[in-house]
């Protein structure tokens, strides 16, 4: 796996993963402060945008540092560990 397919998969993770947590916080502690329940559902999906947004600059950054000396690194010593018995066949 290339390093852009591995930020991708890692920024999409980051991203379910903050819209889930979200999703929880707002189904146990909201409150309807708003004048009404659709606008009170507006506001938490901006907000969870706006988290997606910050967390995906994060996950951008962090997914590079690692992809750099894990088992999906070509150049690296645990993926060539790993696919030692490949170059046998």
């Amino acid at each position: 796996m290339d390093v852009k397919t591995f930020c991708k998969r890692f920024m999409l993770w980051t991203a379910v993963i903050v819209a889930v947590v979200m999703l929880v916080i707002g189904l146990c502690f909201g409150k309807v402060i708003e004048e009404n329940l659709f606008l009170e559902v507006a506001k938490w999906v901006v907000m969870t945008l706006f988290l997606i947004g910050i967390f995906e600059v994060f996950a951008y950054t962090l997914s590079q540092f690692f992809y750099h000396g894990s088992r999906w690194d070509p150049t690296s010593e645990k993926y060539k560990e790993l696919h030692k018995s490949d170059k046998k066949k």
